[in-house]
């Protein structure tokens, strides 16, 4: 008895059904599996629309008479003219000071405007930066940033203009005699006393001024400047 042949034909004929019967289950299973729909292909990156940059016309260096032209002409052009009213204050003094006929009291005055001119010389540089930080917190509509900067810039014009005038007292006879005629001093120093008081005031004003420059207002510095200088002129010959 050999059982080893007809044993291998009963393994491999058992192997073969079972293979048949796995693969009809497989078909079966496919056919009651739901058909989905195709899933769409993705658009190719070649096919995307690209989109158009439109460019930004550049402001030119010349005026156009467009938006921008007319608010910078706004702007300007009260702050020129309330820089071209400032001299008129000097000219009305210079002009009741020379209808008293002395020439020494022309030279003392004008060596108490040199010397007053450099003391402005020396304040005028808190507007340039007052000016920009006053823009900026505007601009971002913090008014406490606002405040803080005209506050700061107020405290540091007043404590400067007093330093300043201390020193101008103490030592505005020697300053006046290096820039003046000696025989003018005594017309000198009265012009000198009656200015000085003033140095605290325009230290304010300076401030002011740069606040509404700041705030984008050119128009009402134009109409304090104006009152100031007609009130200059009209009380000149009483006092």
């Amino acid at each position: 008895h050999n059982p080893g042949p007809p044993h291998k034909l009963q393994v491999h004929m058992h192997r073969m059904r079972l293979h048949l019967l796995l693969a009809l289950a497989t078909q079966r299973s496919d056919c009651l599996r739901p058909r989905l729909p195709p899933r769409p292909s993705p658009p190719r990156r070649d096919r995307l629309p690209v989109p158009r940059l439109t460019s930004v016309p550049k402001p030119g260096a010349k005026p156009c008479g467009d938006d921008l032209d007319r608010r910078i002409a706004s702007l300007a052009g009260p702050a020129v003219l309330s820089f071209l009213i400032l001299p008129i204050a000097q000219a009305t003094d210079l002009f009741w000071v020379g209808r008293m006929g002395e020439a020494l009291a022309l030279a003392g005055q004008a060596a108490a405007g040199q010397l007053y001119s450099t003391l402005s010389f020396l304040t005028s540089t808190l507007p340039t930066i007052t000016v920009p930080r006053i823009a900026a917190a505007r601009a971002a509509g913090d008014d406490a940033a606002v405040q803080e900067a005209i506050g700061e810039a107020l405290a540091l014009s007043c404590a400067l203009a007093l330093v300043l005038g201390a020193v101008l007292w103490r030592f505005q006879r020697p300053a006046l005699l290096y820039l003046g005629n000696p025989n003018a001093l005594p017309w000198a120093l009265g012009y000198s006393a009656g200015r000085l008081p003033g140095v605290l005031a325009e230290a304010v004003g300076l401030i002011g001024y740069a606040a509404f420059r700041g705030a984008m207002d050119t128009v009402t510095p134009l109409k304090i400047t104006a009152a100031c200088s007609a009130a200059n002129v009209l009380l000149d010959p009483l006092l």
